[in-house]
């Protein structure tokens, strides 16, 4: 590898995986969607998101020796990922 170094926060794979996860969700239920089915799809889709990043991001944080790759307080990495997911979104 030639170049400059290139600087890869591992937060950054994390929000990915979170953008992927309200992707596939939002995916499903306009795929699924049904004139009988909108309230349920709309509400189903956000909450099983929400759910399944919430469990990634635990079982992320929760794996052995991690805690040397990320910031120590958890308000900082919630803000670091929204930003990560921010700039996935303005490219999407």
């Amino acid at each position: 590898m030639t170049g400059a170094r290139v600087f890869y926060s591992p937060l950054a794979d994390i929000a990915d995986t979170n953008w992927s996860i309200r992707h596939a969700a939002a995916f499903a239920a306009a795929e699924r969607w049904t004139a009988t089915w909108p309230s349920e799809l709309t509400k189903l889709a956000p909450s099983w998101a929400a759910h399944n990043e919430r469990a990634f991001l635990v079982a992320y944080l929760a794996t052995p020796g991690n805690y040397v790759l990320l910031p120590t307080y958890r308000a900082v990495i919630r803000q670091v990922i929204a930003n990560f997911e921010a700039v996935y979104d303005a490219h999407s």
